[in-house]
Order: C-alpha cells, then structure tokens, then sequence
C-alpha cells in the first residue's frame, strides 16, 4: 500500500500530439521511492515545461509548437488526487516556447520562445489568477556557430532569489539578460542589462544558491557548466570558472539543479554518455565546483528534478519513455541507480507539489 500521505504530487509534461496524454500526475512515495499514476489529459499539444502557482493549485503549461499558434495554458486543480483542469490559455505571440516560470510575487508568468528570440511577459493577477495578453520582449544578435547560433534564442526565464531580476539565458548569443525588478516585484522590460559568456557555449539554464551569492549554468553546446559570482553591489553576474560535465566532450547539455542542503550541484548531458555529472560546491574556496562522479542514464535525460528534502532525483528519459529514480547518498551526493522506473512517452519536464489529502491506494506501477 502506498500512502498519499507521505508521498508528493508528480507532474510530468510530455512531448506529442494534442490528441494523446501529454499532462500526467503521478503520487511519488517519498519512503519508498516508487512511482503511483494518478491521471493523464489530452488536448495539449507538446506541454514541454511547467511551472507551478499557488502552492499546486495552477500549473501553468508551454505548448510548444514552430510556429505562431503556440500558446500558454493554465490548468487548475480540481481535486485532491492531481487532477487538473485546463481552464485558459493565451497566445505566446512566438515560436517554440520551451521554458516558464512564475514571478516571486505570483503576478506575472513568462516564456522562452526559442525560435522566435523573444520572451512573453503574461499578466496574471487577481483572485481567480486570470491569464492576460502577454508584453513581448524580442532579442537581437548571433553567436559564433553558424547553425545553431544564427539568431537569439531563449532558452530559460528565472528570477534570482534576491528577487531584483529575472535572468534569461540565451543559447543563440552567448548572453544571460537580466531584467531589473521593481519593489513590487513587477519587471522593468526596457532596463536589460545583457552578461556575456564565452563564445560558443550555447547558455541553457542556470539556477542559483538560496543565498543568492553565486549562479551555475549548464551550457547546451558543450556540455559544461559555467560558474557565477553575484554581486549583490553591482548587481550583475562575473564568470568565475567552467566545468566539464561530459568526459566525451560533446555537446548537449541539458538541465542542471542544486541540491536542497545546497551541498551538491547536478547536471544532466544527452546526445552522447547520456548521464548525470555530479558536483560538489567548495565553499572553503570560492564555491567552486569539483567534479565527484557521473551516473548513466536512459537515452536522452532532457530534464530531472529533485525531492525537496533532498533524498531522490527522477530523470526523463525522453527517447526511452520513461522516468527513471535514482537514490541520492546524503554524504557525498552521488547517485544510485534503483532500478525503478515508470513507463511515459517523450518525458520532457518533472515538478513536484505537495500532496493535499491523506488516504491510501495500491501501486500497481511497475
């Protein structure tokens, strides 16, 4: 038996045609590991990345489509048990939207639309969290290859935790945007202030400490992860050192996150030796990074998230249809294969919310 109780909610987006189950949920046992199917909708077309509002009452979807009919859904909760309910959606006014995140003061919800350079700026405020027409905020400029890097391309919107910018980073110039943050915490879209990284790295996504003191970004072109220093006085990011993620050298890099005890940063590479590097975070020398161990994974980890009290990370194996768990060793972060995985097309984004509800159900995932 597996209690609700003990467990998160799991929501995972998918890849595929509006006709099939791109939005599943899933209850995840947080003693045991294992992996409960709760509900699946269709109607969306390729939900590659959520974010979560309200404490895991919305959850706002991309659909990510090459064209101009891709839109922002927003889903609402409708129960207990992870069922939700698409009840809006807006116009991205881009292409491919691959990224969203939610402001810290919960008002304003933004887009990567990675083949169009820009970023969608949605309001969303007022009690029923009503979903508005978006600002849209386009990139100019390229990078140094010529294929991939031939115009701007968003890849990732956050906010540092400092909650005075949004960041976005922009595989296609090589540059991290930042957005200054009013005292309301409302974006100032005509103040962007761009950091270089080194050419040809292809920035993907960054996240950063809870003290908001340094950024770690994976890069998508090579695979590494560059470090940042954040200075809180000049209030711009300084490169402070890259790191080899893959010892294969190639590109692909996908997603990278913190460890909750802030202890231990992960990044995931596909495309080849597709796995999940393992770094410790020197804080006796400048929080740098040192390099720990690499765990393989199924084909093509394009995103994994962690439990919040730190104990598993869940991987999307995107080409193998699945999602897979890994135990994480508290004493030096590395990671165990379980064994244990649930079946699920194209996985493309993992979130967690809590589990609102105690009662007890089999697990009949296998």
């Amino acid at each position: 038996m597996l209690s609700i109780a003990a467990s998160l909610i799991m929501l995972v987006g998918s890849y595929g045609a509006p006709e099939e189950n791109n939005f599943r949920t899933f209850s995840f046992d947080l003693e045991s590991g294992q992996i409960m199917p709760l509900d699946s909708i269709s109607g969306l077309s390729n939900p590659s990345f959520l974010a979560v509002a309200d404490n895991g009452e919305t959850v706002l979807a991309v659909n990510e489509e090459d064209s101009y009919s891709s839109v922002l859904t927003m889903l609402r909760k409708d129960g207990t048990d992870g069922h939700y309910t698409p009840v809006a959606q807006q116009p991205v006014i881009g292409k491919k939207p691959c990224h969203v995140a939610v402001s810290p003061n919960g008002e304003y919800a933004v887009t990567a639309n990675y083949s169009s350079g820009t970023i969608s700026v949605f309001p969303f405020k007022g009690e029923e969290k009503e979903l508005g027409k978006p600002r849209i905020v386009k990139f100019q400029g390229h990078g140094v290859d010529t294929i991939r890097q031939e115009m701007p391309h968003p890849h990732c919107t956050t906010f540092t935790p400092d909650g005075k910018f949004m960041v976005v980073t922009d595989l296609g110039t090589d540059r991290i945007h930042q957005f200054p943050l009013d005292y309301d915490g409302d974006v100032d879209l005509s103040g962007v202030l761009d950091v270089s990284v080194t050419p040809g790295f292809g920035p993907r996504h960054i996240v950063f400490d809870k003290k908001c003191e340094n950024g770690y970004m994976i890069n998508e072109l090579t695979g590494n992860v560059s470090h940042f220093r954040y200075s809180t006085y000049h209030d711009t990011l300084n490169a402070v050192n890259a790191y080899e993620s893959n010892s294969g050298h190639v590109g692909g890099g996908s997603a990278i996150n913190i460890s909750p005890c802030g202890k231990w940063v992960y990044a995931s590479n596909r495309l080849n030796g597709d796995g999940i590097a393992v770094f410790k975070i020197d804080t006796s020398n400048g929080w740098e990074l040192v390099p720990l161990s690499y765990t393989p994974t199924g084909k093509y980890p394009r995103h994994f998230t962690l439990t919040p009290d730190g104990k598993w990370l869940l991987v999307a194996c995107q080409d193998d249809n699945r999602i897979e768990v890994y135990k994480c060793n508290e004493k030096d972060g590395s990671l165990t294969p379980t064994g244990y995985s649930v079946p699920c097309s194209q996985p493309a984004c993992i979130v967690f919310t809590p589990a609102s509800a105690p009662e007890t159900a089999d697990n009949t995932s296998k």
